[in-house]
């Protein structure tokens, strides 16, 4: 999924919620429950992973990602609409995925073995703002949101081209936070086309770098994680 898709579809998407006017006769909720579910394009920092072995060694590790994908479910609870906007609370369960592009070692680009990637799972509590309608049906929403992320590390390269293999096979949990700011639109009923542009932040966590030529653990590293993406999805409520 490349990234002018995402962008393309939403604005498609919004020029089909405000180009039909059955779709703003009724702009107003009654509030409460809802669901949502939301796909997208992740693209993950250049990461840092940083420290030294046992002997005092450097190991400066930067890892550059390819964009991958991102999704997101959550069930929530609107308050009624007032002149002011509303305001949303939700338990969100969101994963994205990516591969690595390149990674360089102190400095010197090492060669990767098959295809690594990086992976995240999160479970999140997030609160939202949103705006009255501004564009006929559409408006405008801000949140942010707290909980903890596994992230799972699949990283394998070559030291030299004669090796030694080394691998970063690690899958810390983490707390983190995420900020959330889009748009959003009712499509008929209960049923809301949204989109958002999310960042996610994981926590300073630990990484273990192995030597697999040896079978020796080589290292104990830091490192956090951090994310942008840019999601489409709909959102019903009850």
């Amino acid at each position: 999924m490349k990234t002018r898709t995402v962008f393309a579809a939403t604005a498609i998407a919004a020029l089909a919620v405000t180009a039909n006017p059955a779709f703003a006769q009724d702009e107003s909720t009654t509030g409460g429950v809802y669901v949502s579910g939301s796909v997208g394009v992740v693209v993950a920092d250049d990461q840092l992973i940083n420290g030294a072995n046992a002997a005092g060694a450097p190991r400066r590790i930067i890892t550059d990602m390819d964009k991958g994908t991102n999704y997101a479910l959550a069930l929530g609870y609107a308050t009624k609409d007032a002149n002011w906007g509303r305001v949303r609370l939700e338990l969100e369960f969101a994963g994205q995925q990516a591969d690595l592009r390149a990674l360089s070692l102190n400095g010197v680009d090492r060669a990767l073995i098959g295809e690594p990637d990086k992976s995240v799972k999160s479970g999140m509590v997030n609160i939202f703002y949103d705006t009255p309608a501004i564009l006929g049906p559409i408006r405008a929403e801000f949140g942010a949101g707290i909980g903890r992320s596994k992230i799972d590390y699949n990283i394998r390269y070559n030291v030299s081209a004669t090796g030694p293999a080394i691998e970063i096979p690690s899958d810390p949990s983490q707390g983190a936070f995420q900020l959330m700011a889009g748009l959003s639109g009712r499509v008929s009923g209960g049923l809301e086309l949204f989109t958002q542009f999310r960042f996610l932040q994981i926590n300073d966590h630990k990484v273990e770098r192995y030597n697999r030529s040896a079978g020796t653990l080589d290292s104990i590293l830091d490192a956090e994680y951090s994310a942008k993406s840019v999601n489409i999805g709909l959102r019903l409520n009850f």
